[in-house]
C-alpha cells in the first residue's frame, strides 16, 4: 500500500516503499512518560482489534532520522504525519490533493505571519515610535489568539502583537540583555 510520509518542519511530502514482507507485525502502540511512569495506548480498528504494524521498518526509520529538527521542541507542533492508502486511491491524486492543502495552510501561516507584523507596525506608529517606553507594551489588549485559551495558558507562553513590534526589538530586548550582562 503507498505510503506518504510529511514533515511539517521543512513541508516535505515523500513517498515510502512498503516494509519488507518478511516483517513479523507487532500491534500498533505509542508509550509516553506520564507522572512518572510509562504510560502505552494501542491503536485499535472499527472492530477493537489491535491495528497490526511492521515490527522494524527501515524506509520510515531513515526518513524519520532525515527529518527529526532537533531546533523545533516536540511539545511546540506536530512534526510528522504518516498516511496510508489504497493503489488506487493514491493514483486518483490523493498526494496531489494533500500537497494542494499543504500548500494553502503554509500560504494562510505566512498570510497570518505578514498580517500580525503590519498591525504591530501600525501599533508602533500609533504611539509615535517610542524610542524608551511605551504605554501598553505587553498588556493584555496585545495578546495573540483566543482569549479562552490564553487563560489556561501560562502567561509566560502567550504571544502578543509585542513581539513583533520594533520597539521591543530596538529596545526592550537590548535592555534585557544589558541588565543581564550580555554586554560585557
Amino acid at each position: 500500500m503507498p505510503r506518504l510520509a510529511i514533515c511539517h518542519v521543512c513541508r516535505m511530502l515523500s513517498s515510502l516503499p512498503d516494509p519488507p514482507a518478511s516483517v513479523p507485525l507487532v500491534p500498533a502502540r505509542i508509550a509516553w512518560v506520564e507522572d512518572g511512569r510509562e504510560v502505552d495506548y494501542v491503536f485499535r480498528d472499527e472492530g477493537g482489534k489491535p491495528v497490526m504494524v511492521a515490527a522494524f521498518d527501515p524506509a520510515l526509520e531513515e526518513w524519520m532520522t532525515r527529518h527529526e529538527h532537533p531546533e523545533v521542541p516536540d511539545d511546540r507542533m506536530r512534526k510528522h504525519d504518516l498516511y496510508s492508502t489504497d493503489q488506487e486511491t493514491f493514483n486518483a491524486g490523493f498526494a496531489a490533493q494533500l500537497k494542494k492543502e499543504m500548500e494553502e495552510a503554509t500560504h494562510n501561516l505566512y498570510t497570518e505571519r505578514d498580517q500580525i507584523k503590519e498591525d504591530a507596525i501600525a501599533c508602533f506608529n500609533r504611539h509615535g515610535r517610542p524610542q524608551d517606553r511605551c504605554i501598553d507594551v505587553f498588556s493584555e489588549s496585545k495578546v495573540l489568539g483566543g482569549h479562552e485559551s490564553n487563560r489556561r495558558m501560562n502567561p509566560k507562553d502567550r504571544m502578543y502583537l509585542c513581539h513583533a513590534c520594533p520597539f521591543v526589538h530596538g529596545y526592550v530586548i537590548p535592555d534585557v540583555r544589558h541588565k543581564k550582562g550580555y554586554y560585557k
